[in-house]
């Protein structure tokens, strides 16, 4: 049986990274995420004819945490099966996060023998891996990475945290009934 030790410094490291990824300003992000993951993020600079990754990440500094955990898991298992997983969009869509993909074969890795039923199984611990993370970000401020609701502001619904929603709503004027 293989037992797995997590010292209590390494969930610090992660706890500071995270804390250090919703720090960061969009275009540091950007680069970032493009310079870590550039299997993931191939698409980024490409023009919109191709892709819809050329607009960057269109979400909010809360949920950049989600989405490096998320990278980091499909880039581990893109190499152990011998695939990538390219991002086409990162967004904000009805106050969840969505991360749309294509699975393309990695000529990179050579010494991978996978089966058909290997290849779908890998598939589909890709599309929960991706399921999870949107499902995180509906209860994950997309300002500060802390718990969040669902919030309708002037017909808009988003996931934020008390603090935030009320920030945001003092500032809209909502008309008389």
């Amino acid at each position: 049986m293989c037992q797995l030790n997590i010292e209590s410094d390494q969930i610090d490291n992660s706890d500071k990274l995270n804390k250090t990824l919703i720090a960061m300003s969009v275009k540091d992000f950007d680069q970032f995420m493009v310079a870590k993951f550039p299997g993931i993020f191939s698409n980024r600079f490409k023009p919109m004819s191709e892709t819809c990754m050329c607009w960057g990440f269109e979400i909010g500094p809360g949920w950049h945490a989600i989405i490096h955990n998320l990278c980091q898991k499909l880039d581990l298992i893109g190499n152990l099966i011998g695939f990538t997983v390219v991002a086409s969009q990162v967004k904000e869509k009805y106050r969840s996060l969505r991360f749309y993909y294509d699975i393309i074969d990695n000529p990179k890795v050579t010494n991978v023998c996978r089966t058909n039923e290997e290849k779908r199984l890998a598939v589909e611990i890709v599309e929960d891996m991706v399921d999870a993370a949107e499902e995180r970000s509906k209860r994950t401020c997309e300002v500060c990475g802390e718990y969040g609701e669902c919030h309708s502001l002037a017909g808009w619904y988003t996931t934020l945290c008390n603090q935030h929603f009320q920030e945001r709503a003092s500032k809209i004027h909502v008309p008389p009934q």
